[in-house]
């Protein structure tokens, strides 16, 4: 019998600038991204925009989740969907949510605007889950309400 290898991380100071500069690479495409969609929804209409950003998505998400090993077979390590049911809703939701976020552009909701409200949104479900699912927030989980960006959704 195999035993796995217990890996040991070290926190240094490279590790955590790199994560730093990672994010904040991220977060600068993603408002490039937005940007780019806000300024192409009056010409390629919002069904253009989804297409032509799944046409860019989905080739990146292929690339960061792996690549098979060999025919039929895909290489250890890569993420795998155990509850696909779930994962098609999670999608499906996603998916709704974006056309309402590109519609609200549409007609006339500026970047800035849209983002507050994005920002805003874990924040507002933090707090109505008090109310709508009888959750108590202790002040753990009051600190670690952080913001995401609207095109992680």
């Amino acid at each position: 019998m195999k035993v796995p290898i217990r890996r040991v991380l070290h926190d240094t100071g490279v590790d955590t600038v790199r994560g730093i500069a990672l994010a904040c690479i991220s977060f600068l495409l993603m408002t490039i991204g937005d940007a780019a969609t806000k300024w192409s929804l009056p010409a390629a209409g919002l069904a253009g925009v989804m297409i032509g950003r799944a046409m860019f998505g989905m080739p990146t998400v292929a690339l960061l989740t792996g690549r098979p090993a060999s025919p039929g077979r895909w290489r250890a390590g890569a993420p795998a969907a155990r509850r696909w049911r779930l994962v098609l809703l999670r999608s499906l939701v996603h998916a709704v949510s974006s056309v309402f976020w590109y519609l609200a552009w549409q007609m006339g909701m500026s970047l800035p605007d849209g983002y507050a409200i994005g920002f805003v949104t874990p924040l507002m479900m933090t707090l109505l889950a008090v109310p709508m699912l009888g959750e108590r927030i202790r002040w753990r989980r009051a600190a670690s309400t952080r913001s995401a960006s609207p095109a992680c959704w």
